[in-house]
């Protein structure tokens, strides 16, 4: 499970530093030249062919490659004001969730009947996390964040006010990152340029070049989901599977006694004594 939580970050972080340009302060990236692939002998071509076949041949010997997806409440990200104008910038935001397999995500638009903080409420009671857009008076805080109850609300008339549509869906963005960075205990990592860097006013949101929560912080959320019964999605041989206890029942021979050679009892049980002088 740590292995494929290391290559989760490492990849995710190569492709927000590519997409987005997250690099270090005061490092600007440099364009690599690309090299020309180097021409293989007969001879490479052959080894290179026979360590392909020995892996396949590890990999079956260990019961081949089996999976699980990622499960549990997920984070809901709801639309609740009159124009829908929240709706596209939470699809997007969902899509990063998915994409990246941070957390299981809902993006849905709905009607309030009543109190946003009590219908907010009770979206909470079975996700992991509810960010929801509503309208609001113009002077009205920009958001507010219940922590505790796993909640927070965004105003959209105030996010709106005086701007342009482009505007206003990165706004959607950056704020919906902000409010889910807030809830499972996300801070600005060291080095980076992320959304939940401390900001002055909505220039500086503005004018900052990211919109999402940089995985060196969003990864250290994972006892935050891991208290709301969320599981990470999980790849490898069926053999480390059983071993880490997560293995689905064995479909194949070679599985079948893997499954039972790691569930076997052992042929040497542990044997304790009992001293009847000590009590134990």
């Amino acid at each position: 499970m740590k292995t494929s939580i290391i290559l989760m970050v490492a990849a995710l972080s190569a492709t927000v530093a590519n997409g987005q340009g997250l690099t270090p302060a005061g490092k600007p990236r440099v364009q690599e030249k690309e090299k020309p692939a180097k021409k293989l002998t007969p001879e490479e071509i052959e080894r290179n062919r026979a360590r392909a076949a020995a892996f396949r041949k590890a990999i079956a010997d260990k019961g081949g490659w089996v999976s699980v997806p990622m499960a549990g409440p997920a984070i809901k990200l709801i639309d609740a004001t009159s124009k829908g104008w929240a709706m596209e910038g939470l699809e997007a935001v969902k899509g990063n969730l998915d994409r990246f397999g941070l957390c299981p995500s809902e993006a849905v638009r709905k009607s309030l009947a009543g109190d946003a903080l009590a219908e907010g409420r009770a979206d909470a009671k079975d996700a992991s996390g509810v960010v929801m857009f509503v309208d609001g008076a113009e002077d009205a805080p920009l958001m507010t964040a219940y922590p505790e109850e796993h909640l927070a609300l965004v105003n959209m008339t105030a996010l709106s006010k005086g701007v342009s549509s482009g505007v206003r869906q990165d706004r959607v963005e950056k704020l919906t990152w902000r409010a889910i960075g807030h809830l499972v205990g996300c801070g600005a990592p060291d080095g980076y340029t992320c959304v939940m860097k401390p900001l002055r006013n909505m220039a500086e949101l503005d004018a900052m070049p990211n919109k999402f929560i940089h995985p060196a912080s969003f990864f250290k959320a994972r006892p935050y989901f891991d208290m709301c019964g969320v599981t990470p999605a999980r790849k490898g041989t069926y053999e480390s599977a059983c071993q880490q206890g997560w293995a689905p029942a064995p479909t194949n021979d070679i599985q079948k006694a893997i499954w039972d050679k790691v569930h076997a009892m052992p042929k040497t049980p542990m044997k304790i004594e009992f001293d009847p002088k000590k009590g134990r």
